[in-house]
């Protein structure tokens, strides 16, 4: 379809001209054409032109036309045409041999043709193939729009692109997982298959190295050298999004000996347009169908629903069985936040997406039953049915499991971030999971704060934390911790203290001072100074059994409270 040297010497108005050097060159393309005879009107130019010139502002530096054509070359112009016995009447030796090796063709063009004359069926030429482009081009673009709007999937949008350019296609999420390919010729060979599936997935791995692609902006040709002694192959690459978000990437095998050519390139280009609108279709009905499931674990935790049969059967439509007990987990990213939207990856997905996805596909691998996991407060509800006797022991034990092999696999899939789990008691009872559910939140929520993250724990672990989050008198709770340690709040903001940090060492050391001066990075004797401004601000003597236990449970009161606040 472009329009070539080679065919432009073919036009009977340059019937006389021939390729001085350069002629390896022939079949470079020509999308203008130019007149220049001044060099600096060489920063102008785009690159596809034929430029024309007499050479007359070089007709006595040799060295500035040898610099003329090389600044040619390297703007990608199409090729050089000049009139020579006018003021040059050949070119140097240097001048061939730059061509020759540059593939850069110098062209004589006899000195009777006017410029006009070269300029107008040039350019009429490239007109018209231009014409033809776009007309092709449209075509293609209306093939695709129409095999999408009559229902065609992801599978179908490759197979046309794998008819239109005569090679496999394949369209992969930017992980390199395969969505869905073709093979040439549409063959159905499933060995065939599967070793073009893993020729694509290996684009996205160490053995594979790209570079922009000229032909087209914003492609990229990979070339793929296997480490394992297999043939090298090169693949085109053009990533799939909107305003700037990748989802995926279109990828198509180029044939050994077969470039591809301009109308390939457009045809994949129209291939990603497509494959872009279908990726965000899939998006906005997975958004809609995470927002039901979402809305259904919301209503069956708050208990709003007419009767059982009602959320049993809603939860039966997204794989939950409620007729039988469930061990129930909450995941969640840490430092992730209910409404806050972390990014992750090259394809800008959300953590919380990747968490669930992770969780739901290893979790169901290690159970050995579909796992469910619903998006909930900025993590994931875990859902695995509990098929053996029913013995809380034997259930801890297993939901333990369940638990530390996660943590371990999403952590190591979504690093640098990492995750929290809480495992909530396990009960026969199928409609005590919304409880069992909130025990294994509340692990997330207060153990991150009082246990630490990164880490699995059980609502067991929490100790006398549980007993704050069945209280319903948080009011009350507020006004015990502020009583207790309102005064060493107060004077540490006053002072800039550090009495109630050290109080909280003392205790959690059991009263030694030694393990309390030492976890406070303190001397001794400083601990034991602070220890007396604390029971002078307090009127409390630490040595009372009763006084260390009042002041350890309003400390604890105090994480509680911030933690769920």
């Amino acid at each position: 379809m472009s329009f070539t040297v080679r065919e432009a010497l073919e036009l009977p108005q340059l019937k006389g001209a021939g390729i001085l050097a350069g002629k390896s060159g022939s079949e470079r393309t020509i999308e203008h054409v130019t007149v220049v005879d001044a060099p600096d009107a060489i920063n102008w130019l785009r690159g596809g032109e034929l430029v024309l010139t007499t050479a007359y502002v070089m007709r006595e530096d040799p060295v500035a036309l040898l610099d003329f054509v090389k600044k040619l070359a390297k703007t990608k112009a199409a090729a050089l045409g000049i009139k020579l016995g006018r003021f040059i009447d050949n070119i140097s030796d240097e001048i061939r041999d730059f061509a020759d090796k540059a593939g850069f063709p110098i062209i004589n063009i006899p000195f009777e043709v006017a410029w006009i004359d070269v300029i107008t069926p040039v350019l009429t030429e490239v007109v018209e193939r231009q014409a033809s482009i776009l007309k092709r081009s449209m075509d293609i673009h209306t093939q695709f729009i129409d095999s999408v709007i009559s229902g065609g999937e992801m599978a179908d949008v490759m197979r046309l692109l794998s008819s239109q350019i005569g090679s496999s296609t394949c369209v992969t999420d930017m992980k390199g997982n395969v969505i869905a390919s073709c093979l040439k010729g549409d063959s159905k060979d499933e060995a065939e298959k599967a070793e073009w599936e893993r020729m694509a997935k290996a684009a996205s791995g160490q053995d594979a190295a790209s570079e922009p692609w000229e032909m087209f902006p914003g492609m990229y040709r990979i070339a793929v050298r296997p480490s394992d002694g297999r043939a090298e192959y090169t693949l085109i690459e053009a990533q799939c999004g909107q305003d700037g978000t990748r989802w995926g990437k279109v990828l198509a095998l180029e044939e050994p000996g077969r470039a591809f050519s301009r109308m390939d390139a457009i045809s994949v280009s129209h291939a990603v347009t497509v494959a872009s609108l279908e990726m965000l279709r899939i998006k906005a009905a997975e958004n809609v169908e995470r927002r039901f499931r979402s809305s259904f674990w919301d209503d069956f935790l708050n208990g709003r629903f007419e009767n059982w049969e009602d959320i049993v059967k809603r939860g039966r439509s997204f794989s939950v069985d409620l007729t039988s007990p469930n061990v129930l987990l909450a995941i969640s990213a840490d430092g992730e936040k209910p409404g806050q939207a972390t990014l992750i990856g090259s394809d800008g997905g959300l953590l919380q997406d990747e968490v669930i996805r992770l969780a739901t596909q290893y979790g169901t691998r290690f159970w050995g039953a579909q796992v469910t996991c619903f998006a909930y407060m900025g993590g994931a509800a875990v859902i695995a049915p509990w098929t053996g006797a029913c013995d809380p022991i034997e259930a801890k034990r297993r939901s333990m499991e369940l638990a530390r092999h996660l943590h371990s696999k999403v952590d190591a899939a979504i690093a640098p971030f990492t995750v929290s789990i809480g495992v909530g008691r396990f009960d026969s009872d199928p409609q005590k999971a919304g409880r069992s559910y909130k025990e294994a939140y509340e692990c997330i929520v207060v153990g991150s704060s009082t246990l630490g993250s990164d880490r699995v724990s059980h609502f067991d672990e929490l100790g006398a934390y549980r007993v704050f989050s069945r209280c319903a008198g948080r009011d009350e709770m507020e006004r015990f911790a502020a009583e207790e340690l309102g005064p060493l709040e107060e004077y540490d903001t006053r002072h800039n203290t550090e009495l109630l940090f050290t109080l909280e060492k003392y205790l959690d050391a059991g009263g030694s001072l030694q393990q309390a001066a030492d976890s406070a990075y303190v001397h001794v004797n400083t601990l034991r100074y602070r220890l007396g401004r604390i029971e002078a601000i307090l009127g409390s003597e630490l040595s009372d059994s009763e006084v260390r236990f009042t002041l350890s449970m309003a400390i604890r009161i105090r994480k509680y409270l911030s933690a769920t606040r």
